[in-house]
């Protein structure tokens, strides 16, 4: 896999998997977020959680310094349809990661295995429908 790729968990399009390259720059993660991922939550009126399988990619170097360029640089938060991210498969390192996104993104968590990451997509987005998020 040499690109970000993002797909439809389900029919509703309720969870999008999302898959990260092995290696990749930050400035090439915002810009895919900017478009090909926020247009997949365009077309979408209710709550999205993101999923992503984080087993091929390797932190990249710096990425931890780059973490408030990353918030900065990454409108997906500002979505309205945006509720949350599950990370899971990832390695030690990519563990501390995601603590420290997590400071900057609270709705970011990280699960063990994809089942585990599943469960806390769903319960995410019933806690967001639960709040009264729907439609635009």
């Amino acid at each position: 896999m040499n690109e970000f790729a993002a797909e439809w968990y389900d029919d509703e399009k309720t969870i999008l998997l999302l898959t990260y390259p092995k290696t990749f720059e930050a400035s090439a993660l915002i810009a895919w977020s900017n478009t090909e991922l926020m247009a997949l939550i365009d077309e979408v009126d209710h709550p999205v959680v993101l999923v992503t399988d984080a087993n091929q990619a390797e932190v990249p170097r710096g990425i931890l310094a780059a973490i408030p360029e990353l918030r900065a640089g990454i409108k997906l938060m500002d979505h309205p349809q945006y509720v949350g991210q599950v990370f899971f498969n990832l390695n030690r390192l990519g563990e501390h990661a995601a603590r420290l996104w997590a400071l900057f993104d609270y709705q970011s968590f990280h699960a063990d295995t994809f089942e585990a990451a599943l469960e806390k997509a769903r319960a995410k987005r019933t806690e967001a429908l639960d709040k009264g998020l729907r439609a635009r």
